[in-house]
């Protein structure tokens, strides 16, 4: 929420800046923030909670998996083929399964 506010005042100071507008004058309202400051912060910032995801994708191969041959067969043909067979669906005038 903090580094939605700052970011948001920032925007703010932005705003007032590309306007033109200098230092305070004495009876001038200083800059304020505004929705639509708050609503480019918002599409700016990540949520705190997935700054630190590391996702981490595991190097596993079909002989990693026991058993079902028949299962990672029919996956192999449907997934693996059409990228390592490309020439043949083109040629067969097939269409890989979705």
């Amino acid at each position: 929420l903090a580094s939605l506010i700052n970011e948001a005042a920032l925007n703010a100071l932005r705003r007032v800046v590309s306007e033109g507008a200098g230092p305070s004058q004495p009876g001038q309202q200083p800059p304020a923030v505004s929705w639509d400051d708050m609503a480019a912060a918002q599409a700016r910032l990540r949520p705190s909670a997935l700054r630190e995801v590391a996702v981490e994708v595991p190097r596993v191969r079909w002989s990693d998996v026991g058993g079902l041959e028949d299962v990672k067969q029919s996956l192999q043909e449907a997934v693996q083929w059409p990228f390592s067979h490309p020439g043949a669906f083109e040629r067969l005038g097939a269409r890989p399964p979705r």
